[in-house]
């Protein structure tokens, strides 16, 4: 599977399948409140609006099935990084990730670390990537996270 920046009709697609992540993973852990904000951010036409400004998608498919997806706001933090279900655990959020951080070198070389508010649900995933919690998990808007660095 090749890693792609997205494509303005892929914003519905992606949206799903962070969707149907979301609720099977993050969502347990979450107010009603903070699954509501979280759809006030993840849906496709923020996600695009969001695409055409400060930030880019990168999305991996296989045969037209979005398989992951990641989106980071420049110059260097991850806003979004969901892998369906189907490819979890073969390293693609890894690569996404590795992928990410290449593009942002590229238009920031002085940049030293890649920052993300992880989910609790995410967290061990992201220790597993190399990043390292740097606040205590914090609630805001019903929307739990752990804010994480890794360092370049």
């Amino acid at each position: 599977m090749q890693i792609k920046v997205m494509e303005k009709d892929q914003a519905v697609a992606v949206c799903q399948m962070i969707e149907v992540c979301f609720l099977e993973f993050v969502a347990p852990d979450y107010s009603l409140e903070g699954v509501q904000e979280f759809f006030v951010y993840a849906n496709a036409k923020s996600l695009q609006e969001r695409s055409e400004d400060n930030h880019f998608v990168l999305v991996t498919a296989d045969h037209n099935r979005i398989a992951a997806a990641l989106e980071m706001r420049k110059p260097n933090h991850i806003s979004l990084l969901f892998v369906d279900k189907s490819y979890q655990q073969e390293g693609i959020a890894k690569k996404l990730l590795v992928r990410a951080v290449e593009i942002c070198k590229a238009e920031t070389p002085s940049i030293t670390e890649i920052t993300v508010n992880a989910s609790p649900y995410a967290l061990r995933i992201y220790e597993k990537m190399g990043f390292t919690v740097v606040a205590p998990q914090n609630t805001i808007n019903g929307i739990s996270f752990i804010k994480m660095k890794l360092l370049l």
